[in-house]
């Protein structure tokens, strides 16, 4: 079956024009004219193709493969393709799809051509030009008539050329259009740097030799030694850390609240060893911690803090509360 996109090469039309309903179709220019419309619309070389399809098989439903394989030979396209050139036939028809007058929807099946064909035939003098034809000026149509009296055989008479433009007015308008421009970069650059200065003025630099009012941070704990393991309650209340607590050698449990509140000291090492490494149960209720003594296995324990030591507002009663409460469980 001939190729529908390409009918000239493969088959010759009955005519270069045809008139479906009451549109009239001209196949070389691509363009349909409906009734009403000052000016006809020019549809896609495939829109075209697939009305020429329906034209073929006018009044018998064309399904959708056959048309992509008209259409769209040798091409993997998607069913969007078809849906778009029955789309803008229906424009350049002025046709609607709920409504149909030239084209029908075949739900699951295909599409139908409603409206009637008639091939036209092309008039004698313009057998086989193609869109040549439009190239005679003195052709008339129905909608531009040719003037009176006008002989296609008279030679036109060729227009004067134009006067060459004047070098000294181009130059004055080269001249000004680059003051122009000079102008308003001047302009812009003046407003940049006022902006700027106002910017300065109003939010200055700061002084990097100027001593800083505040610290970045906020200090909890204030004891002489090195404070080192820090780890916070679940709650974030309170703060467990290792140090050596005032007279004595070995290193402690530590624990007060997140505010710069005295410490209490939770464990107490004997002499020699060391408690490191606190860290809190997931309730909050509990310390780990490992002893550490030189030339002895490592032991792990537990201790309990009280619940005086998690009230902020007396924090004079975490000094009667007792170092540790609860039980020790030793791992070789």
């Amino acid at each position: 079956m001939p190729r529908p996109s390409e009918p000239p090469a493969a088959l010759p039309l009955p005519s270069e024009r045809l008139r479906v309903g009451d549109c009239l179709v001209d196949i070389p220019l691509r363009e349909v004219h409906a009734p009403g419309r000052r000016r006809p619309l020019r549809i896609t070389p495939k829109s075209m193709a697939v009305l020429l399809v329906l034209v073929e098989q006018s009044g018998r439903v064309v399904g959708r493969d056959a048309l992509m394989a008209e259409v769209w030979p040798d091409t993997l396209p998607t069913n969007d393709v078809v849906t778009q050139a029955i789309a803008q036939l229906r424009k350049a028809f002025d046709d609607e799809r709920a409504n149909p007058h030239y084209i029908e929807t075949i739900a699951k099946n295909g599409y139908r051509l409603l409206a009637p064909v008639e091939w036209l035939q092309a008039a004698p003098g313009d057998a086989g030009v193609g869109d040549a034809r439009w190239a005679d000026p003195s052709r008339s149509t129905g909608q531009y008539p040719a003037l009176p009296g006008a002989d296609p055989s008279e030679p036109l008479t060729p227009l004067p050329p134009p006067p060459p433009a004047s070098a000294r007015g181009g130059w004055r308008s080269i001249a000004g259009a680059v003051g122009a421009v000079l102008a308003l970069v001047m302009l812009l650059v003046g407003w940049a740097w006022l902006r700027a200065e106002r910017d300065a003025r109003a939010n200055p630099a700061p002084n990097p030799l100027a001593p800083r009012s505040e610290r970045p941070y906020r200090l909890i704990t204030s004891m002489l030694g090195p404070e080192t393991s820090p780890t916070l309650s679940p709650d974030a209340a309170l703060i467990a850390y290792v140090a050596v607590p005032e007279g004595q050698r070995g290193q402690a449990i530590l624990i007060q609240t997140t505010e710069q509140t005295q410490p209490r000291q939770l464990t107490r090492p004997p002499e020699g060893s060391d408690d490191i490494a606190p860290a809190w149960s997931p309730d909050g209720r509990w310390i780990a911690y490992a002893r550490v003594t030189p030339g002895r296995a490592a032991r792990s324990g537990w201790s309990r803090r009280t619940r005086a030591a998690i009230a902020r507002s007396a924090p004079a009663t975490t000094a009667a509360c007792r170092a540790s409460i609860g039980r020790r469980t030793a791992a070789a």
